[in-house]
């Protein structure tokens, strides 16, 4: 079987499964630390792929029916 590619991600506090986002937005509550900044990365950082915002669908350009034939 083929390996799953890995996914590129940033060791940050935001993404950790032990973290969660305070009130002020600015500040995340870590289960280890404490209260933290979200650039922050200590030993214990779990990725959390819900936390991570994908990027946006690409639009694509009209189709006129002359195009298609």
């Amino acid at each position: 079987m083929a390996k799953h590619k890995e996914i590129d991600y940033q060791k940050i506090c935001l993404f950790c499964e032990n973290a969660t986002v305070l009130r002020n937005g600015d500040d995340l509550l870590c289960r280890i630390k404490g209260v933290v900044s979200e650039d922050y990365c200590c030993k214990k950082f779990i990725y959390d792929p819900l936390k991570r915002q994908p990027a946006s669908p690409l639009k694509l350009p009209a189709i006129d029916k002359d195009d298609l034939l």
